[in-house]
């Protein structure tokens, strides 16, 4: 049987790049539970409602998309509404990923679960391993502020929502630094997707 690997880690630490080039290497698939958190809340009938009710009709568009930005800016400027949604949205989305994980594991295939906040919701004993991708603050604060044009109280506040970044390395089982360019983040996936394909776990030999 493959492992079923956690990759987690600060926010704009490189989580889902390094999860790219592992799946590419290792020939497993990803599951990005951000993405499927934005599904959820687009497509579920139930989880639309409820966040209507517990934020605004604002986080949606009058055409019904999801209005991200709009949702972003309320639940990192106010730790109440951001309770609200995540008492909606959390249950829901580690719902499906424990389902998704059970069928990897009972098919023997493997997988790569991204999960942002696997530490704050302590979810880290579901997984075979957790990876945690890891930068300094200044270099987590400056990519927030220039690649996803956040200004710079939003991206101190996301910041500060999550673990930090020493506490997650000081659990974690393997930790890829991503202060540096996309070479040496390339060369650190590709070590490690390497230690694990010479594991009996991941190269299927018993």
């Amino acid at each position: 049987m493959r492992y079923v690997v956690g990759i987690t880690g600060g926010v704009a630490c490189g989580k889902s790049a390094v999860a790219a080039m592992m799946s590419k290497s290792l020939g497993v698939e990803v599951l990005d539970t951000d993405t499927l958190a934005r599904r959820l809340m687009s497509d579920d009938p139930e989880i639309r409602h409820a966040i209507q009710v517990e934020l605004s009709p604002r986080a949606f568009f009058p055409d019904g998309r999801l209005n991200t930005e709009w949702i972003r800016n309320t639940v990192f400027t106010n730790a109440e509404s951001k309770k609200r949604l995540e008492a909606v949205v959390h249950p829901a989305v580690r719902q499906e990923w424990m389902r998704l994980v059970a069928i990897a594991r009972s098919s023997g295939a493997g997988l790569l679960v991204e999960l942002p906040l696997l530490y704050e919701v302590h979810a880290e004993t579901e997984f075979d391993l957790v990876v945690v991708v890891a930068a300094s603050n200044s270099t987590q604060i400056s990519r927030l502020e220039t690649s996803r044009n956040l200004s710079p109280t939003i991206a101190r506040n996301i910041l500060a929502s999550q673990m930090d970044i020493s506490d997650k390395v000081r659990l974690a089982d393997r930790v890829i630094w991503n202060d540096s360019g996309l070479g040496l983040l390339k060369h650190q996936a590709e070590l490690l997707s390497a230690s694990f394909l010479n594991t009996p776990s991941f190269d299927g030999s018993y």
